[in-house]
């Protein structure tokens, strides 16, 4: 599928009239997912948030638009462009949402846990939920969130040396997507998420930001679980 993103409230985004800026130009935005949903055989979905600002709450029409055009989903963050990431996003306009429109709506937003997850779904009616920055650095999220959503009990997040063998494995996929300079460049913010929260990650912090091959990641990984080990 393609997703279509008008959510975005990043100052560098808006200054090129992408992203949140579009919800100010719904004429604009309506050809862009009609060329969209026009020129590919897979479903189209489109994010959006609730708004510009407080006084520009947009995001039912907005909807009705991008269902009207032929979207197959709709994804609300319901927090304004304004607003950015800021306090607490408001899912009764997710409900509000799913109660004007007659496709499938994804909600967005403080989604951090499985509760979080199961509450979004109870409360607002909506279809599927969508995890954001919750992922960064976590990316077990989704597997304990389809597990408490099954089963009623939260797995946790994993042990320390199943989170390092995650870890490597989305290393070596980055490399193979990006090759291994590439990837290692993009993979520095990464290895930061990861560890947040580590006993003692200062020591390995500056080493995480200079990586420039696998080797060096696995390295200092393993010799990270090692020196724990030897205190323990």
């Amino acid at each position: 599928m393609i997703d279509i993103n008008f959510g975005c409230p990043a100052k560098k985004i808006i200054r090129n009239f992408s992203g949140a800026a579009l919800m100010n130009n719904l004429e604009l935005a309506e050809k862009l997912i009609s060329a969209a949903v026009d020129a590919v055989d897979i479903p189209v979905s489109v994010k959006f948030r609730s708004g510009w600002d407080r006084e520009s709450m947009t995001f039912i029409e907005f909807g009705r638009m991008a269902e009207a055009c032929g979207a197959s989903y709709l994804v609300l963050h319901p927090r304004t462009r304004a607003s950015g990431f800021r306090g607490k996003s408001d899912w009764g306009k997710l409900k509000l949402l799913k109660e004007n429109v007659n496709i499938d709506v994804i909600g967005s937003g403080d989604i951090n846990t499985p509760e979080d997850a199961r509450d979004m779904l109870e409360d607002t009616n909506c279809d599927y939920v969508m995890v954001g920055r919750a992922a960064m650095g976590a990316p077990w999220i989704f597997q304990r969130i389809d597990h408490y959503l099954r089963t009623g009990d939260d797995p946790g997040e994993p042990s320390l040396d199943k989170k390092i063998e995650i870890m490597l494995e989305f290393c070596r996929l980055m490399i193979d997507d990006f090759g291994e300079r590439s990837a290692c460049l993009k993979l520095r913010k990464h290895l930061a998420w990861f560890t947040r929260g580590w006993h003692n990650v200062t020591k390995i912090r500056p080493l995480m930001f200079s990586v420039e091959k696998y080797d060096d990641i696995e390295k200092i990984l393993y010799d990270y679980l090692h020196g724990l080990e030897e205190v323990a």
